[in-house]
């Protein structure tokens, strides 16, 4: 028994568990109490998928090297019509990479503000 809890309803709650409905109510908080649980556990997997994506992207651009003189290096976008928006400018290219970057870190540090155990 909880022990915040008053001595008048911890006598109730005895009295409850002792009666006719013991059986049900055991089950029935069992089956409250693993209901909860499981769907704590859905959402942690689903946090963690979401901390894994781009967890893993991540770590892909930390690999993915530039060359010092930035040639060789091209940008390409496409909306959802299929247009296509390229470019090898250098600055452009860093400035994408680098804002790639920070907004990968700032999810990253979003979703594991939510992990709770």
């Amino acid at each position: 028994m909880p022990r915040n809890i008053s001595e008048k309803r911890r006598n109730k709650l005895i009295r409850i568990l002792d009666g006719n409905l013991n059986q049900n109510l055991i089950g029935h908080l069992f089956l409250n109490a693993r209901t909860h649980n499981i769907q704590k556990v859905e959402d942690l997997s689903m946090l963690i998928e979401k901390w894994r994506k781009p967890t893993e992207t991540r770590r892909n651009l930390q690999t993915f090297s530039l060359g010092a003189d930035g040639l060789g290096a091209t940008v390409f976008l496409w909306d959802a019509s299929g247009k296509e928006v390229k470019t090898s400018n250098t600055p452009v290219v860093f400035a994408v990479m680098e804002e790639i970057k920070t907004t990968l870190d700032e999810r990253i540090k979003e979703v594991e503000t939510q992990i709770k155990f």
